[in-house]
């Protein structure tokens, strides 16, 4: 996978190239798991927290995308994110904005659908 990058003007005869062109951030974190009176397990209201400000690179889905979900369902998708390996806790329905280098939002909605690998992030949203 060949990494996005921006043409930056260095001067007249010098190019520079700059990676991680965009920024995420996620609101909230998951709630603690309790059980209620009858034994089934309830999830909390989640902590509207606002984390840090994540590097990322994005590409747009130009035609509507599908991925599967953990219950076997298709959904659509319009980013596809590649974060830094040091990501944030992250849970699908979480609250995510995607950002330019400029911290103008370009994206806000929800995750769909996320992978942790070695040595990168993918979120799709």
């Amino acid at each position: 996978m060949c990494p996005r990058f921006s043409l930056v003007s260095g001067g007249d005869d010098m190019a520079v190239l700059e990676f991680k062109t965009h920024l995420y951030k996620v609101f909230g974190k998951p709630g603690n798991v309790t059980i209620d009176a009858n034994g089934d397990p309830v999830q909390s209201a989640s902590q509207p927290t606002e984390s840090d400000v994540y590097p990322c690179d994005i590409v747009e889905a130009g035609a509507p995308n599908t991925i599967a979900t953990e219950d076997g369902k298709l959904v659509a998708y319009s980013y596809t994110v590649h974060g830094e390996a040091q990501s944030p806790e992250l849970y699908n329905g979480q609250r995510i904005q995607i950002l330019d280098k400029w911290h103008h939002v370009i994206f806000d909605g929800t995750i769909k659908g996320y992978s942790n690998k070695q040595l990168q992030t993918i979120i799709w949203v």
